[in-house]
């Protein structure tokens, strides 16, 4: 049996914004941003992902088809222009992922209007046109910025509309805010952050809030549990997180210096995990292992803070191509493969984020994506969260396999189970023919091919014999019972092929008695024997001393309950070949 890696999450952040990773190009044709966006699709899934945080929300803007928001200038090229020929990338972006097995959480930012005001023409219906009043502007040396206003009232209402709405029309696995809450300082534009801008709105709706930080904090708080509990009211089992920044305050733990949330930005993620309003943390923990910013210190901190919901680690593999003062790497060559095997040795830890999926797709810094792809060559599921409540799927209908004479492999088809709503994945659970089978013991994958999929197939090619068993995998992770189980015994082949030949599949009629044949070349010995589909010993049907020429014997129908899943394997001088019965369709 082979090695079993636990439940992880394996994330990559699609970054939409400034086109960092996708589009390409705005002014690419839709057909050319699909292809782009499989072929990142393809890539992670090929290096191990299992999920994805696809950016839909960078400036109150949409890629995707958004009754409240304008089309985004960095789909389009002009913001609130639609793409022409008319597509969704988010419901492409989910339906590609889901294919592949892939969670699809929806990234949204959820303040920021404006990175630099003036960079390109904002469109007559975005929200700094129609409700200026909802603004917080922030000059700096060169360029002015803007954000909704976050002690404003309504921001907090219009913010969790806009994601329910994306909830409620699409079948995400998650909702995923990143870091931008109250601006944070930038030195290099002699910039700050915030001081008095917000002075009025505190007048207005300070809550009884006597100093303006616990009251900015109180905002964000507000925020975050009116999206969670708008999400929830509307489909339960779709996951909220967070990206917080990675130090919460400085000088905690103890050591630790930086820039930090909970005074800079004025977001305090302990609150929102008290108040039990997010599923999972995933802080920003971009750094290497000691120093002021230790990643070690970070990662346990966070994953001991974090309690009974899921902390994942937020990793910087763009740091791999950055150069520190004296031109030496800022990242080793192996600091970010070395951070997931600490994840690993820390249960607390529950997975990895990378930021972000081009530098692992378009130019595999450091050979990054080979190191991943070791570390994660053993298909998983994310972990299950026990506090989200989901039924059990069916168990895939009618399990077969087939042999594929043009791609000289096997292929294992199933049917989607009756009764079920929302996706589904399928997770495919190999064995070595020794029973009895021990369920929840994935294996490796066979020649690149993922053993979890969001497709009612698999292909593989086989040395060994082996027995399969495939579940139905829900949201959050939830899974069918096994299929009963498909014995898959490779064509083995010695010497002459012309000894013994045989028609590799029976198709018959139920109820009809069964057939079986063969053809001798030569006068020889012949040993047939019938098996189950599980590869039980089902009775021996001849072993004796047979003439040259062809023969044909007769099975009584009664013997065999299921026509589906029974093989004769016959040999003879030490040739083997294989008999599939399957009912004709």
């Amino acid at each position: 049996m082979a090695r079993v890696d636990p439940p992880e999450l394996r994330g990559a952040w699609i970054a939409t914004v400034a086109n960092l990773d996708w589009p390409v190009s705005p002014n690419d044709p839709p057909e050319k941003q699909k292809a782009d966006l499989v072929r990142q699709l393809d890539i992670l899934k090929q290096t191990g992902f299992n999920a994805i945080f696809f950016q839909v929300r960078t400036e109150c803007d949409a890629l995707y088809d958004s009754p409240y928001e304008p089309w985004s200038h960095y789909l389009t090229g002009r913001q609130g222009d639609a793409p022409f020929p008319l597509w969704d990338p988010l419901d492409f972006a989910i339906r590609e992922s889901h294919k592949r097995g892939m969670e699809l959480h929806a990234w949204l930012n959820p303040y920021r209007t404006a990175r630099q005001e003036g960079l390109y023409r904002v469109a007559d219906d975005h929200i700094t046109i129609k409700r200026p009043d909802w603004l917080l502007r922030f000059r700096g040396r060169s360029y002015t910025s803007s954000i909704l206003d976050p002690g404003n009232p309504e921001v907090i209402e219009y913010i969790a509309r806009v994601t329910a709405d994306i909830v409620r029309r699409y079948d995400v696995d998650g909702i995923h805010f990143d870091d931008y809450f109250y601006p944070y300082q930038n030195p290099a534009q002699n910039f700050r952050g915030i001081t008095g801008e917000d002075a009025e709105t505190f007048r207005k709706f300070n809550r009884g809030f006597t100093d303006i930080g616990d009251w900015r904090r109180d905002n964000i708080n507000l925020m975050v549990a009116a999206v969670h509990d708008s999400i929830k009211a509307i489909k339960p089992h779709v996951k909220f997180g967070i990206s917080p920044f990675g130090i919460w305050k400085d000088n905690v733990p103890a050591g630790i210096r930086g820039s930090e949330s909970y005074g800079g930005i004025f977001a305090d993620p302990l609150a929102w995990l008290a108040q039990g309003k997010v599923d999972y943390m995933l802080p920003q923990l971009y750094w290497a292992f000691g120093g002021e910013q230790d990643y070690e210190k970070l990662s346990l901190w966070w994953a001991r803070e974090t309690g009974s919901r899921h902390m994942y680690s937020g990793m910087a593999v763009y740091k791999k191509a950055m150069r520190k003062p004296d031109g030496s790497p800022l990242f080793s060559a192996t600091e970010i493969p070395d951070q997931v095997d600490f994840n690993r040795a820390n249960p607390a830890i529950r997975g990895h984020v990378m930021f972000r999926a081009g530098n692992i797709t378009d130019h595999n810094l450091a050979g990054i994506r080979d190191s991943l792809s070791d570390r994660f060559s053993r298909p998983v599921l994310p972990p299950v969260m026990d506090w989200i409540e989901v039924e059990p799927p069916n168990a895939p209908l009618d399990p077969d396999w087939f042999w594929n004479a043009e791609r000289n492999g096997f292929e294992l088809r199933w049917e989607r189970p009756d009764h079920s709503t929302g996706r589904l994945f399928y997770a495919v659970y190999r064995y070595d023919t020794s029973f009895p089978i021990e369920p929840g013991k994935i294996l490796e994958r066979a020649d690149g091919a993922g053993y979890i999929t969001g497709e009612p197939g698999f292909f593989t090619r086989l040395n060994s014999p082996a027995c399969f068993v495939i579940t139905s995998v829900g949201y959050n992770s939830i899974q069918s019972e096994p299929t009963r189980p498909l014995c898959v015994y490779p064509r083995l082949v010695y010497g002459d092929q012309a000894v013994l030949q045989t028609e590799p599949v029976l198709y018959l009629e139920p109820g009809s008695d069964i057939t079986w044949s063969f053809t001798l070349n030569d006068r020889a010995r012949v040993r047939a024997e019938l098996f189950t589909g599980d590869g039980k010993s089902a009775g021996l049907l001849t072993d004796e001393v047979f003439d040259t020429g062809s023969y044909s014997k007769t099975l009584d129908h009664a013997l065999i309950p299921g026509l589906n899943g029974y093989y004769i394997v016959l040999e003879s001088g030490g040739i083997k070949r294989l008999q599939h019965i399957r009912a004709k369709r």
